[in-house]
């Protein structure tokens, strides 16, 4: 399945310079923009040691936004 993307930004954290946030953008219904679950890249991958990376994805399951912290 194809999912399109109509914008994807990112943005630095005012507080935070080293935390950075993707956001994925696929849909203009506020309401299904609104994450519901994320996960750590570390709980899903072996033995990951880089950056702490989450994911967040909305109730039906897309993927919403991508937070990197440095």
């Amino acid at each position: 399945m194809h999912q399109k993307i109509n914008n994807i930004r990112l943005k630095i954290s005012e507080d935070n310079s080293a935390v950075g946030y993707i956001y994925l953008e696929n849909t203009e219904d506020k309401q299904e923009r609104k994450v519901s679950k994320m996960i750590a890249l570390s709980d899903v991958v072996n033995d990951y040691r880089g950056v702490p990376v989450y994911l967040d994805f909305n109730k039906d399951g897309h993927l919403m936004g991508i937070e990197i912290v440095g």
